[in-house]
């Protein structure tokens, strides 16, 4: 077998071992670059195989993560729930609680309930009712005091007291002037029998300090007249006799 060479016009011949060895190198050559392309696949399979795996995993991972914020956002909004729920059963039994005072008229107790539901809540409407519990409860503690001191013969003190307690309730108002009255009925009395023994300069001091006190008193003024004239008292018991009656 021969060919021509362009630039050499001599003719070259192959030996059938060269041609062998050409061939085999070829074989050779293909079976390498197969081996090669086929390693390549399986890398890229190999390659393609681990992507994916790593895809399933990071989809696993989202899963995992999506189900623990899920978890978390249960846990979260059921701890805010039960505090929720807990706060407004305690709310809800405080202001029972402070009923049943106001019913049982405890009213200190239910003042500080008030005090604690306001400082719990900052609900203006339990500040206000706290200052009228209180208020009641302060005038209740007067008029038992005051109470006390017309038991003692400290008319004087009772009128002082029953003259600082202030009240929109129109029961109370009308206990309160009821004891004034009393106090007041009391004292001119006693005034009276002081002045009956001569004791002239107790009388006018003791009028003095019941007109100071009560200033639009008839009977008082009528008193102190009686006694600063030195006249009968026939008159003044007859009017005293008359409104103890009407205040009873």
């Amino acid at each position: 077998m021969c060919w021509r060479n362009r630039e050499i016009n001599n003719q070259k011949f192959f030996d059938s071992k060269d041609l062998s060895e050409d061939t085999q190198r070829i074989r050779t050559d293909l079976i390498r670059e197969k081996l090669v392309e086929e390693a390549q696949k399986d890398e890229y399979r190999e390659e393609f195989l681990a992507y994916k795996m790593y895809l399933k995993n990071q989809k696993k991972r989202r899963l995992k993560l999506l189900m623990i914020t899920f978890f978390i956002l249960c846990v979260i909004g059921a701890l805010v729930w039960g505090f929720l729920f807990t706060r407004y059963t305690h709310i809800s039994d405080l202001e029972d609680d402070v009923e049943k005072y106001i019913n049982d008229k405890q009213y200190e107790k239910a003042a500080s309930l008030y005090k604690k539901l306001y400082e719990e809540t900052d609900n203006p409407q339990y500040i206000e009712k706290y200052r009228a519990a209180s208020s009641i409860s302060n005038n209740i503690k007067l008029i038992k005091e005051s109470q006390n001191e017309i038991n003692n013969g400290n008319y004087e003190n009772a009128i002082e007291i029953l003259l600082t307690i202030h009240s929109d309730d129109l029961e109370e108002v009308e206990k309160v002037n009821t004891m004034i009255g009393q106090a007041s009925n009391k004292w001119l009395r006693s005034i009276r029998s002081i002045y009956v023994k001569n004791d002239m300069k107790s009388a006018v001091n003791e009028i003095n300090k019941y007109i100071n006190l009560q200033p639009d008193s008839v009977l008082g003024m009528k008193l102190r007249s009686i006694i600063e004239n030195n006249l009968s008292t026939r008159e003044f018991d007859e009017d005293l006799l008359k409104s103890e009656k009407v205040k009873e």
